[in-house]
C-alpha cells in the first residue's frame, strides 16, 4: 500500500487558523494557543510541504496564492475529519449523529418547524447541519444526507425529486393589485433564481403568452431567501418554490395573485454522491422521514385545495329553480 502524504493534523488546522484570519495572533485566541505554538505549527507545514505559505506584509500575513488554493482544498476536508470524529464520538455515547447538508433557506423554512416531530419519536438520532453554496462538490463525503436544489440529474450522483417542484407567483400586496391576469405579469419587474432560468418562459408559455423583449431587467438571484426579501419589498414578482413561502403567504407579506403557480423543472432533490459512505440505520431512518414528510406536505396541500373547490353536485341544487 502507498504511504499517504499527510502532513500533521495540528499544522492543517492552525494554518486554516492563520490563513482565515491573517493573523497568528487571532488565530492561538480562536484555538486557545500561544501564538508562538501556531507560529511553530505553520512552520512545521512549510517545511513539510516544502512551499512558503505566507508573506509578511505591514498589518498582518497574507497566504500565497499557493496557500490560498491549499485552503480550498483542505477545508472541506478537515470540516468532514470533524463531522465523521464528532459522529463517532456520539455513538460511543449512545448517539446516532446523521448529518444532513442543506440549503439554509430550506432547512430554516421547511425542515427545522418539523425536527421536533423527529426528536419525539426519535430522541437516540441527532441531526446535524451542514450548508453549502450551490456549486459546491457533491464528492466531498462529509453528510450522511444531502438536499440540493435544481432540475437534475448532477454528474456522479443520483437525485430524487423531493419537493418544491409548484412554484407560486408572489408579490407584495402592492403589486398584486396591478395583476388581474396573467398577461399583467409581462409589465412588472421580475425576479428569477440563477437555477430556475426557466420558470419564468415556462409561466408564460403555460398561460398562452410569448415574453416579449419588454426592456424590463430581469434580477438575478443566487439565494432564493434574498428573492423572496426583495419580492417583499416591491422590488419585483417571483417564481418560488411554495414550501418556502407558506409564511409570508399566510400572513399577507406576500401574495400570490389568482393563485397563479407552475410545475417547474427545477425543485429540492435527494442527492446520494455515487462515493458516499454506506448509509447507516439512523441515516436510512432521517432519509424515510423526509420522504414522508414530503409526501404528506403534499397530500395536505391537495386536500386544501380540493376543500377550497365548490361541490359540483351543492351548485346545481343551489342554481336550480
Amino acid at each position: 500500500m502507498r504511504r499517504r502524504l499527510i502532513p500533521p493534523t495540528a499544522a492543517l488546522v492552525a494554518f486554516e487558523a492563520v490563513a482565515r484570519r491573517r493573523s497568528c495572533s487571532e488565530a492561538a485566541v480562536a484555538l486557545n494557543l500561544t501564538q508562538s505554538a501556531v507560529s511553530k505549527q505553520v512552520r512545521v507545514l512549510e517545511t513539510f510541504l516544502g512551499v512558503q505559505l505566507f508573506a509578511r506584509v505591514k498589518g498582518g500575513l497574507v497566504p500565497t496564492a499557493a496557500a490560498e488554493r491549499y485552503l480550498a482544498d483542505i477545508g472541506p476536508l478537515l470540516d468532514a475529519l470533524a463531522g465523521a470524529s464528532l459522529r463517532l464520538a456520539g455513538e460511543a455515547h449512545g448517539r446516532k449523529i446523521v448529518v444532513l447538508r442543506v440549503l439554509a433557506v430550506l432547512a430554516d423554512r421547511w425542515l427545522m418547524p418539523r425536527l421536533p416531530a423527529l426528536q419525539a419519536a426519535r430522541p437516540d438520532i441527532e441531526v446535524r447541519f451542514s450548508t453549502f453554496l450551490a456549486h459546491s462538490d457533491l464528492q466531498l463525503g462529509d453528510a450522511d444526507i444531502e438536499i440540493r436544489y435544481g432540475p437534475g440529474p448532477w454528474s456522479d450522483a443520483d437525485n430524487e425529486p423531493l419537493i418544491g417542484k409548484e412554484q407560486v407567483l408572489v408579490a407584495s400586496p402592492p403589486l398584486a393589485m396591478r395583476i388581474a391576469s396573467p398577461a399583467d405579469c409581462l409589465a412588472l419587474p421580475r425576479l428569477e433564481h440563477v437555477q430556475a432560468r426557466d420558470a419564468w418562459r415556462e409561466f408564460f408559455l403555460g398561460h398562452g403568452l410569448i415574453d416579449p423583449v419588454s426592456g424590463l431587467p430581469i434580477q438575478d438571484y443566487e439565494l432564493f431567501h434574498v428573492l423572496i426579501r426583495a419580492a417583499r419589498v416591491g422590488l419585483g414578482i417571483g417564481l418560488v418554490p411554495r414550501c418556502l413561502v407558506e409564511e409570508e403567504l399566510r400572513t399577507g407579506a406576500l401574495v400570490n395573485p389568482l393563485g397563479l403557480s407552475i410545475s417547474g423543472r427545477a425543485c429540492y432533490q435527494l442527492v446520494v454522491p455515487h462515493k458516499a459512505r454506506p448509509t447507516s440505520a439512523a441515516s436510512a431512518y432521517v432519509l424515510d422521514w423526509i420522504r414522508r414528510e414530503a409526501r404528506s406536505d403534499g397530500q395536505s396541500r391537495r386536500n386544501t385545495m380540493l376543500a377550497s373547490q365548490p361541490n359540483s353536485r351543492e351548485m346545481a341544487t343551489t342554481d336550480s329553480p
